[in-house]
């Protein structure tokens, strides 16, 4: 059977047309050769993130980045759809994490294998996962740079506004005060300053207590002693006549309680006051008659004669 020209053109168009498809996936890293699950993870940014990008699992390329697509459900997401080799059995828990691959913010995916026991089928959804970047880092530091110079900024402005004419003379001012107190310091302190000799002095007294220590210690000792001894004397002889007069007043008033002694029996028999009240009394009327009456009592002549009762 003979094949027409034309057959063998259409023949060799389509091989040509099925080779450059190959090798057009193929440079973006896809093989329709071989066999691969289709699974899809959501995101918020993918911005770094391209077609053909890698899929890793333990640093091996595993499979590549097939489309990325707006959420049709949920604009706020990226949809991102991931070719892995079928031989690659991932658990349901896996996440397929996006990273910086270089310092030029060129994004990637790497599978962080989980631990469960079931597996991810075709067509399944894949929990994303984001791991901060170098090039995130640097977007940090870029803004905490910013805040930087901007407070590099006011405190240059402060500086500014605090350096004016008005505060650089006070400042001026200051400085002056300053010197003529220091100034004022050093000629105190000079060889025969005023603070010198007193610094002087109170060295030159304190060399001479320190040199009679000794004595002074001894001295205060005697003292010590000797007020000890007098304090104790004192308060000894103080105390033993205050119990000598307390044991004599007791007996005393013993004896009166008793009916004792003179003032016991004033105390205990008004008898005896009766009669000292009586003696008294007939003594005081005796003074009396000899007052108005002395004849009666003395008689007194020069001849010897008696008088007339």
């Amino acid at each position: 059977m003979k094949i027409s020209r034309e057959a063998k053109i259409g023949i060799v168009a389509t091989l040509t047309l099925a080779i450059f498809i190959w090798g057009l996936n193929f440079l973006k890293g896809q093989n329709i050769l071989s066999s691969t699950n289709s699974f899809y993870a959501k995101y918020n940014n993918v911005e770094g993130l391209k077609e053909s990008a890698f899929v890793t699992l333990h640093g091996i390329k595993v499979g590549l980045v097939a489309s990325i697509e707006i959420d049709k459900h949920k604009q706020n997401n990226v949809v991102v759809k991931l070719l892995v080799d079928k031989e690659v059995n991932l658990p349901i828990d896996t996440k397929a994490q996006l990273y910086s691959s270089d310092l030029l913010g060129t994004k990637a995916i790497k599978l962080v294998m989980g631990n469960q026991g079931n597996f991810l089928q075709n067509n399944d959804s894949i929990a994303a996962g984001y791991k901060p970047g170098i090039t995130d880092k640097m977007d940090e530091l870029v803004v905490s740079v910013e805040d930087i110079i901007g407070n590099i900024d006011t405190v240059s402005q402060s500086l500014t506004e605090l350096f004016n004419n008005t505060t650089n003379q006070e400042l001026q001012n200051t400085i002056s005060n300053l010197s003529g107190v220091s100034d004022n310091m050093n000629h105190l302190t000079a060889k025969n300053g005023e603070l010198t000799k007193t610094i002087t002095n109170l060295n030159s007294i304190t060399a001479n207590v320190e040199k009679h220590n000794a004595t002074i210690s001894r001295i205060l000792t005697n003292l010590e002693t000797v007020s000890d001894s007098i304090s104790r004397i004192k308060l000894a002889q103080t105390i033993d006549s205050a119990f000598i007069a307390i044991n004599q007043a007791q007996y005393l008033l013993n004896n009166i309680n008793q009916g004792q002694g003179t003032l016991g029996q004033l105390a205990q028999n008004d008898t005896l006051y009766q009669h000292i009240a009586n003696t008294t009394e007939s003594l005081n009327l005796l003074l009396m008659d000899l007052k108005e009456h002395p004849k009666r009592y003395v008689h007194f002549s020069l001849f010897g004669k008696k008088d007339k009762p």
